[in-house]
């Protein structure tokens, strides 16, 4: 069986104050090309990490787009259940079905991974199960409770917790689940927003590809994402770098960041001066401009800016 898997998706129409770019459209972009991918590799699954509706999808046309985008998928899409907002509400695994993931379940985009699933090889034979571990489903590293016998056909863990990462909630150990599921060949973990490369623990590979939406310049400014392809019947692996994805500088800039923050402050400093003043033989257009020529430089041009498109004219 062939999977692709994308790290936490995070899809928001207006996504985090962090970013410069427009992040409604990196959604689309990053979606449109696991698709694309999917495809042309002729998976049999593209899985999604959790936490795929990130902080809640307020905006009607952006979900009716999205929704639109996924179920045009020729590959069957499936994805765990995270901890994010737009997953889950007070860190109870069963409001899932209420939040804007479980729309998106209903409407047909994708399936949740709750539970065991059929593992097939190339001919369709059953070989195996994978299982899904979503946030907030077990507690305290409990496991589902399953007889031995289905327990030692789960091969592969797609799991929306830390692995090997410490953590009261949302965290499990190589070492237990290879001890729990003996036949354990492969993990992919989500929840955690930085990439690591591969690593084969207590004989298992846990891969770790990285959130598919950057959403900290602290946690993530310095890669491009990437998804990663595997095959149960070879073994082998692959990652693909999201090519549609801008680099680092194009999304996180501290500058410009800084800049607009500026700005906005100065706007917000002219608007207060502007509320004490008495108006006398100047024209309000006139003071404006006046306290705009007095801006530092970084920020001058971006308040002119600003005040030609809401109507000042000098």
């Amino acid at each position: 069986m062939k999977f692709l898997v994308a790290g936490d998706p995070h899809l928001d129409p207006t996504g985090p104050s962090s970013r410069i770019d427009s992040y409604a459209d990196a959604c689309f972009r990053k979606i449109q090309f696991c698709i694309e991918l999917a495809e042309k590799l002729k998976v049999d699954y593209l899985v999604l990490t959790g936490d795929t509706n990130g902080e809640g999808i307020e905006s009607r046309p952006f979900r009716i787009a999205m929704k639109s985008l996924m179920k045009s998928s020729r590959i069957p899409v499936l994805s765990l259940i995270g901890n994010h907002p737009g997953d889950t509400s007070r860190s109870r695994f069963s409001s899932w079905e209420t939040r804007e993931i479980g729309d998106f379940v209903v409407s047909g985009c994708f399936r949740p991974i709750i539970g065991f699933h059929p593992l097939l090889d190339d001919q369709g034979v059953r070989v195996g199960s994978f299982l899904g571990l979503n946030a907030y489903e077990y507690r305290k590293n409990s496991l589902p409770k399953e007889p031995a016998e289905d327990n030692a056909k789960v091969r592969v863990i797609f799991s929306h917790t830390f692995i090997d990462i410490p953590d009261p909630d949302l965290s499990y150990s190589t070492k237990d689940l290879k001890t729990k599921y003996p036949n354990l060949e492969a993990i992919f973990a989500g929840h955690d927003h930085q990439q690591y490369a591969p690593m084969q623990l207590q004989g298992v590979w846990v891969f770790r590809p990285g959130s598919l939406l950057r959403t900290s310049n602290d946690e993530s400014s310095q890669r491009i994402p990437h998804v990663v392809f595997y095959d149960t019947e070879s073994k082998q692996y692959e990652f693909y770098p999201v090519t549609v994805a801008l680099p680092p500088n194009k999304i996180f800039s501290v500058e410009l960041k800084n800049n607009r923050i500026g700005a906005a402050a100065q706007i917000q400093s002219f608007h207060d001066s502007l509320s004490k003043m008495e108006v006398k033989s100047s024209s309000v257009s006139d003071l404006v401009w006046d306290l705009a020529d007095k801006a530092d430089s970084t920020t001058r041009d971006v308040i002119k800016e600003d005040l030609l498109s809401n109507g000042f004219k000098r």
